[in-house]
């Protein structure tokens, strides 16, 4: 048996999570079946049209969308996903990396938080290099942001540890910043934590998905759920107590259903630097955007080539010490969600 057939075999899924597929499968298409069928009865008292048909097709579709959604829910309610067992290093410490990508930020609060991260890392006994990768066209920005690196330098005592680097060319957005450093500097690390430049991450997280790392060799990438904190209106705050309350239990469906095929949201999660490199390099899609040119949700599609390639992707909610901003209007998440 080959490596790839051995390793694909710890992603074959078990029966609970046969039986969570075909849950979510049956109740998607009998609630679509349903809706469609009582606008198609409702449309056929006075003639049943063109537009009828469509209006009928376009609620099969929307319900079995959201039939899915409710059905991630109902996985999720019992019980509670176990926590991981290993959170001990085995030493020496595997070389370990935190990238923030960053493009247009405010300097001031990002270079902040990786100062609080570098912080909390070191009193969990963490050693692992940081590296802001710039994707910033703004020249007085990226002034800015060279100041305040030099800052963040003198005040946590850096030098050989953190890192700066502002591309020439934003190819590929925050993939191909991502990818570009894997390319030129990521055969150093053993595992690289991502992060958005809105992330924060406590030390004790880190450790413990280093450690989940080094028990499991096949395990290719961590997500952890983020939370939502800081939010100041209205609707951020609505956004943040969901969050905390539905995001739990919404991933707990997700990794029961996905089991070692699992999601890849982009930031705040660990990987292995050697599998990524090998697995996860994105192609331009022919044609014009948005269906042609750079993949924009290159995070799925990065989940989905490490588990064609036999690796393990898992999201764990119970990694606590995970967070993130969120918009703050409709707006600003009608922008995100795009």
């Amino acid at each position: 048996m080959t490596r790839l057939n051995a390793m694909h075999e710890h992603l074959a899924p078990d029966t609970r999570m046969r039986w969570c597929r075909a849950f979510a499968l049956a109740l998607s298409l009998v609630s679509a079946v349903t809706a469609s069928s009582l606008m198609g009865e409702a449309a056929a008292q006075d003639g049943f049209g063109a537009w009828d048909a469509i209006r009928a097709g376009l609620v099969f579709v929307t319900t079995a969308w959201l039939a899915w959604g409710a059905s991630l829910a109902l996985i999720g309610l019992p019980g509670r996903q176990r926590a991981g067992t290993h959170t001990d290093l085995s030493q020496p410490q595997p070389r370990t990396v935190i990238a923030v990508p960053i493009c247009n930020e405010d300097p001031l609060t990002t270079f902040a938080r990786i100062a609080a991260i570098d912080r909390s890392v070191a009193e969990a006994g963490v050693e692992a290099d940081f590296v802001v990768l710039s994707d910033t066209r703004d020249a007085e920005l990226a002034r800015k942001e060279q100041l305040a690196f030099a800052r963040l330098l003198r005040d946590t005592n850096g030098t050989g540890r953190m890192f700066y680097r502002r591309r020439q060319d934003n190819a590929g957005r925050k993939a191909g910043n991502i990818e570009e450093f894997i390319r030129t500097s990521g055969g150093a690390y053993e595992f690289a934590v991502i992060l958005d430049a809105d992330s924060l991450m406590e030390g004790e997280t880190i450790r413990t998905m280093i450690a989940r790392m080094q028990a499991d060799p096949q395990l290719g990438l961590l997500q952890t759920l983020p939370q939502i904190i800081g939010a100041r209106s209205f609707f951020g705050r609505a956004l943040q107590f969901a969050s905390c309350f539905h995001g739990p239990v919404f991933t707990r469906g997700l990794a029961r259903m996905q089991g070692a095929t699992g999601p890849f949201w982009g930031h705040n999660a660990i990987v292995r630097v050697r599998a990524f490199a090998q697995s996860c390099g994105l192609p331009e899609l022919s044609g014009k955007p948005p269906l042609g040119g750079h993949i924009l949700s290159h995070d799925y599609v990065e989940a989905a080539l490490l588990a064609r390639a036999g690796w393990k992707v898992q999201v764990d909610q119970t990694l606590g010490g995970s967070f993130e901003e969120g918009p703050e209007n409709v707006l600003s998440f009608a922008r995100r969600e795009r």
